[in-house]
């Protein structure tokens, strides 16, 4: 993972607190897990 001090430069750089940032990259991590599940599962 990247380091603090680059969540904290990106979510400057967006205008988002760092835990906001932290919260959205962990949800588009657990979308795009289960994208790849319901391929797997469709196929």
């Amino acid at each position: 993972m990247l380091a603090d001090s680059s969540i904290s430069e990106a979510a400057k750089l967006l205008g988002l607190n760092r835990t906001t940032l932290y919260s959205r990259m962990e949800a588009l991590h657990k979308h795009k897990a289960k994208l790849t599940d319901s391929r797997v599962h469709n196929n």
